[in-house]
């Protein structure tokens, strides 16, 4: 078994305990590729634990969710009142995923909101300095006043979206031990000497179903957290288990889903409701996809099987998404060759 699916297993089996990760780190070379995989899928703090070396990398994550966090709630007095809006996917909940997986890297806050109230929350978004903004080659290029639209950009992405609202914020970098971190880090970008975080809202137009707007921004389905309005744990579940479908079939590096489905699908959420769930994978017209991801992360993780048994929830193969998932999750040339 590869060094990279051991590790997978210790931290699917972590969070479904909600524990921290019990894993024995490779000697080198095989521990700087492994290292190189979990930041490929964000997966750094899960590792941090066990790799001293990657502990600073905890505090600052922790200190980007602290300052992203802060500005929105010191703000949010001022769309509040927008019924419609959803902070959805990591955010807020990129503190909630037990020990197994501390605050991880999150380089934008994702929402889905009503497109009558989303004018508003433009309006707002304009008054309080953000600008539109978005990455060309590696270089942030932001949107003129005259220039302004809300308009989609598909680029890079599984699923559509709006170009992305942005404000720039003097960021602290907390001391970081012999880790350097280089021009850019998720949203952190280096100016001179010094650092700037950038909080970016981008919004999810649709996730490819039918009804999926209609069931994120159904009332019954609003939660807070840290005082911010979101999705219940089953929302949460149904679209980050086909974000993650869609995103495999794009290329993207995402394993920290298995670990994030897996705290949320553990016995310790004792209110997870499976038959509300399936009510909405039908719903959603979107059920291939949530039982195929569930159904692979199943046999990657006796545990995540064992937690779907006990909550059960079907798993259906989807043969050719399930190659497609080894190919893409497990890292690119040389790390292939990583094994125990």
């Amino acid at each position: 078994m590869s060094i990279w699916r051991q590790f997978l297993q210790s931290g699917a089996k972590a969070a479904v305990l909600g524990q921290k990760i019990d894993f024995e780190p490779p000697p080198e070379p095989d521990l700087v590729g492994l290292v190189v995989l979990a930041l490929e899928h964000k997966l750094e703090t899960a590792l941090a634990p066990v790799v001293p070396e990657l502990a600073p990398v905890i505090t600052l994550h922790d200190h980007i969710y602290r300052d992203q966090t802060n500005w929105l709630k010191s703000n949010y007095s001022r769309f509040s009142h927008l019924d419609t809006l959803r902070f959805i996917q990591g955010f807020p909940r990129n503190r909630r995923f037990g020990p197994a997986l501390p605050a991880s890297q999150r380089s934008d806050i994702d929402y889905v909101i009503s497109d009558k109230e989303n004018i508003e929350l433009l309006r707002i978004f304009s008054g309080l300095g953000l600008r539109q903004t978005f990455f060309v080659d590696g270089e942030l290029v932001t949107l003129d006043d005259d220039e302004i639209a809300d308009i989609e950009s598909s680029s890079g992405y599984a699923y559509p979206k709006n170009i992305p609202y942005s404000v720039d914020l003097p960021f602290q970098l907390p001391h970081m031990g012999s880790l350097e971190i280089g021009d850019a880090l998720g949203p952190l970008r280096k100016m001179g000497e010094d650092f700037s975080l950038l909080v970016i809202f981008e919004r999810t137009l649709s996730f490819g179903g039918p009804h999926d707007l209609e069931i994120l921004l159904d009332k019954t389905n609003r939660i807070l957290l840290d005082g911010l309005p979101t999705s219940n744990d089953e929302v949460y579940i149904l679209f980050a288990t086909v974000r993650f479908y869609k995103a495999t079939w794009n290329g993207e590096q995402r394993m920290r889903s298995l670990l994030e489905m897996a705290h949320v699908l553990g016995p310790g959420q004792s209110g997870f409701r499976t038959d509300l769930l399936l009510r909405l994978a039908e719903k959603s017209g979107l059920e291939r996809e949530v039982y195929a991801v569930l159904d692979g992360f199943a046999e990657i993780s006796p545990e995540f099987a064992e937690a779907c048994r006990q909550r059960q929830l079907p798993l259906v193969p989807d043969m050719a998404w399930k190659q497609k998932m080894y190919e893409a999750q497990s890292g690119v040339g040389e790390l292939l060759k990583l094994t125990g």
